[in-house]
């Protein structure tokens, strides 16, 4: 997932400015388009009171993906979620739960559910019981024809989430 998010995120670097937006970015901060500082760069922030230490780079970059999803860039999201992911520092299992969650939502769009049901695996592998990630292991199982397991996933996701009404319909298909 590294190697591909750095080369993914290289090329997005090496569009034009015309390609990224009106204002050769492609959001608000420029963080897209190279001209700023690599999180990387940057010291991580001291722990908040009961909070682990966080990169502050990490809800950047995890924001930045968010946005990209919002605007259905989802190969620029992926790469943004995987940064985030390389710049955790703790074994915060919230974060790298939501960020491999929110790959595998950004995998399914893209139709590719091997790497979905992978990265929904990780996910529920840091926090068995996220019922997004049993969802979403759960329709990328069912698109590779894994009708037990999808089953067992969206099951478990109802029973994470009984009043969730796309998971019940989903099940019941």
């Amino acid at each position: 997932w590294l190697k591909l998010a750095r080369r993914n995120r290289a090329a997005l670097r090496s569009l034009p400015p015309s390609a990224m937006g009106e204002d050769g970015a492609s959001d608000s901060d420029g963080a897209c388009d190279g001209s700023e500082p690599h999180p990387a760069s940057s010291p991580a922030q001291p722990a908040a009171a009961g909070r682990p230490r966080v990169h502050p780079g990490v809800e950047e970059e995890r924001s930045l993906g968010n946005a990209c999803v919002r605007e259905g860039r989802l190969e620029e999201a992926l790469v943004h979620y995987a940064e985030a992911l390389n710049l955790l520092e703790s074994p915060e299992p919230s974060i790298r739960t939501a960020l491999a969650a929110n790959q595998a939502l950004c995998l399914l769009k893209l139709d590719r559910y091997v790497e979905a049901e992978e990265r929904s695996s990780a996910a529920l592998a840091s926090d068995p019981a996220n019922s997004k990630a049993s969802y979403r292991r759960g329709l990328a199982r069912l698109k590779l024809g894994d009708a037990q397991g999808a089953c067992e996933d969206l099951q478990r996701a109802l029973r994470l989430e009984p009043q969730n009404r796309e998971v019940r319909q989903r099940l019941e298909e």
